[in-house]
């Protein structure tokens, strides 16, 4: 029902699937028929732009979001051809919504852009009630993940847009990597166990985007679904650079305990403090406790404002923008309570002890240092997984922290600690 769908929450159209099972193709060939929209042009083209819809749609339901898309021509024409499926161009996309939305299979909600402050929203859709019992039958394991056209990307710093650039030697091996390392990944099996019906209830989202088993309430083992990695690079290929989109990239920390790597069970190694450290490291000095334990006092909630901090310092441009983003954060993690009020003057307390308890480093705090951070660990990052995928061991990562098979544990932490030591000099600190 429509009342479940709140307009705030949204999730983007999401080029990477497609499908080839009868129930699919039953499905689009049905709609197909009753569609009006030309039929005379690029039938192959629109048909595989309705495959990869219903499956949004359907996925956008089951969690309750709306699925945005782009009504604006220069988004299509702006995208560089290296990442752009075929079939998505401006006048294929309207066609296929435009046809689904005059025959009541979806709802929409118009998108708008604020001229004055340019800030703008995306046309939004959903599955109409009637509609999604035709989509119902199509479940996850009917489903498959496309590669990325383009799995190096660069993205623009202002406005987040895919930006198109000139090969290197670097992109080249970069690309050679990524693609040895994700043909691993697709010949692994990884199953989720020891589930519970609160773990189901807690992360339905989750569960609904990679659970390849239908879920029950005696649910405690799932298959999972293995979409493509791809790295990321903000502005420059010496600015991110970090693996996204796995299966553990989406998984909170204890759900990351319960993965299993063909069958066997798994442990998760990280750099403890990495990006602070790495600033100390900066300074020919090695960070000699925790970053968080002295300021909070063994409060862990404390300790977890304090680890925010750190965070949003180290990854803001400004103090005045570091202030705006630990306003949102404060609020969003419950944090709210050590506060009188959550003015600049009332955070600057906190912020200032912090500072004062790091004086080695505070020259880069709200200095934008983050972003080229974020490119060092996703070269260490690189370097352990292509260590790996050369034995054929896989390993998943989320930025700084690992998984492995747990009778590989000893070998990850020695890895983890000879390719840091190798770009900084220093020898990290691995938990």
């Amino acid at each position: 029902m429509l009342y479940k769908f709140n307009v705030h929450k949204s999730q983007p159209y999401n080029l990477k699937y497609t499908s080839n099972h009868p129930v699919v193709n039953g499905l689009v060939d049905k709609l197909w028929a009753e569609l009006p929209i030309d039929k005379t042009k690029m039938v192959d083209l629109k048909k595989e732009c309705l495959v990869n819809t219903l499956i949004n749609l359907n996925k956008g339901y089951y969690n309750c979001k709306y699925v945005r898309y782009s009504r604006r021509k220069n988004n299509y024409a702006d995208l560089p051809i290296r990442y752009k499926p075929e079939y998505y161009t401006y006048n294929i996309m309207t066609a296929i919504m435009d046809a689904l939305e005059s025959i009541g299979l979806i709802k929409s909600l118009p998108g708008f852009m604020n001229l004055n402050d340019n800030t703008k929203l995306q046309t939004a859709i959903c599955a109409s009630d009637g509609f999604f019992k035709e989509l119902q039958p199509i479940k996850n394991y009917m489903v498959k993940n496309v590669y990325p056209k383009e799995p190096i990307v660069l993205k623009s710093r202002q406005d987040k847009m895919k930006i198109d650039y000139k090969d290197t030697i670097i992109t080249k091996k970069m690309r050679r990597d990524l693609d040895l390392y994700n043909e691993l990944r697709q010949k692994t099996k990884f199953t989720m166990s020891a589930l519970t019906p609160e773990l189901l209830n807690l992360y339905p989202d989750y569960f609904n985007q990679f659970s390849l088993t239908e879920l029950r309430p005696e649910t405690t083992t799932v298959e999972l679904s293995n979409p493509y990695v791809y790295r990321v690079f903000s502005g420059s290929f010496r600015s991110g650079g970090r693996f996204y989109n796995g299966l553990e990239s989406n998984a909170s920390k204890d759900l990351r305990s319960r993965i299993l790597i063909n069958g066997n069970p798994t442990v998760e190694k990280d750099f403890s403090c990495m990006h602070i450290n790495m600033l100390y490291n900066k300074e020919n000095q090695s960070l000699k406790e925790d970053a968080y334990n002295k300021l909070s006092g063994g409060d862990p909630k404390l300790r977890q404002l304090f680890k925010l901090i750190g965070l949003v310092s180290i990854n803001s441009e400004n103090l005045k923008k570091c202030y705006s983003a630990l306003r949102y954060e404060i609020y969003d993690n419950g944090l709210k309570s050590y506060f009188e009020d959550l003015t600049d003057k009332s955070i600057s307390r906190y912020y200032d002890q912090w500072v004062q308890a790091h004086p080695v480093i505070a020259k880069y705090l709200s200095s934008d240092v983050g972003i080229r951070l974020q490119y060092q660990d996703s070269r260490i990052a690189a370097g352990i997984i292509n260590y790996f995928t050369e034995k054929e061991v896989p390993v998943l990562v989320v930025h700084d922290s690992f998984i492995i098979e747990k009778k590989y544990e000893s070998e990850l932490i020695d890895k983890m600690k000879s390719v840091y030591k190798g770009i900084f000099k220093f020898e990290p600190n691995v938990k």
